[in-house]
């Protein structure tokens, strides 16, 4: 990754000559604390990133490609995003988000799988290859009353047990975590009620002797904690995959 201090010393000194199309090297930006700063683009990586467009042609001088650890939006639209703060044509084919080497895992394409994080997750689901999913959104609808933190909705629910699932509930092959969720203890208490129950979310006598190896998790962006506008810093995908860690160990 770039040290944007050595970027300005070589490509916005004046007196040092343009750089050319046949160079033979790329260049992996990140994005967040190096290109933009709370939601703006820092002036002197706006001002090195100018270095690399060719104002003749309108065309970029070296390959690149912008790395992020975010997971919550599609390529096509942190594009769209960094090309307003930036001021130039930034497009998909220069974006690689966290999610973006799932398009790999092709032999979980056709599985069913949990999706877990924020943002549009079934669309990023789609681009990725997967073909058939459902969000931990829909989950808790399909069974509102595994979610039982808020004691609102305690009542409602008093003599509903989990072998009352919905007959035509597929079992769960695997589990795709994109990033962090809004409500944590509803998301931890479904995941490990998947991991628990094999997928079924059947009630089992075996609930505390879980079956083992438990069910593929595939896991994008891994940052304990980040840093936002505050000083302090904010707790991360990792720090969520952490409690959920902790929890299927207890």
């Amino acid at each position: 990754l770039i040290n944007y201090q050595n970027v300005e010393k070589r490509f916005l000194d004046t007196k040092q000559k343009p750089i050319h199309q046949g160079n033979n090297f790329g260049i992996l930006f990140d994005i967040d604390g190096v290109v933009i700063r709370d939601g703006n683009a820092l002036p002197s990586a706006r001002r090195a990133l100018q270095r690399l467009v060719d104002t003749e042609t309108n065309s970029f001088n070296i390959p690149f490609t912008f790395v992020t650890n975010a997971g919550n939006m599609m390529r096509k639209d942190k594009a769209y995003h960094l090309s307003q703060l930036l001021d130039m044509n930034i497009t998909a084919d220069h974006i690689l988000m966290s999610h973006s080497p799932l398009k790999m895992f092709k032999n979980y394409h056709k599985k069913r799988v949990l999706l877990s994080g924020q943002g549009p997750a079934k669309d990023i689901a789609q681009s990725l290859g997967f073909e058939d999913y459902i969000t931990t959104q829909e989950l808790a609808k399909l069974f509102p009353y595994l979610d039982r933190v808020d004691a609102r909705k305690r009542q409602s629910f008093q003599n509903v047990t989990m072998r009352d699932a919905p007959a035509n509930f597929r079992p769960i092959e695997a589990i795709v975590m994109f990033g962090e969720p809004i409500q944590w203890e509803c998301s931890l208490q479904l995941l490990i009620d998947v991991l628990l129950t094999n997928g079924t979310l059947a009630g089992s006598d075996n609930v505390y002797d879980p079956p083992y190896p438990h069910l593929p998790i595939l896991v994008c962006n891994l940052d304990f904690l980040w840093l936002a506008q505050v000083d302090m810093p904010r707790f991360g995908h990792g720090a969520f995959l952490h409690c959920l860690e902790e929890l299927y160990k207890r």
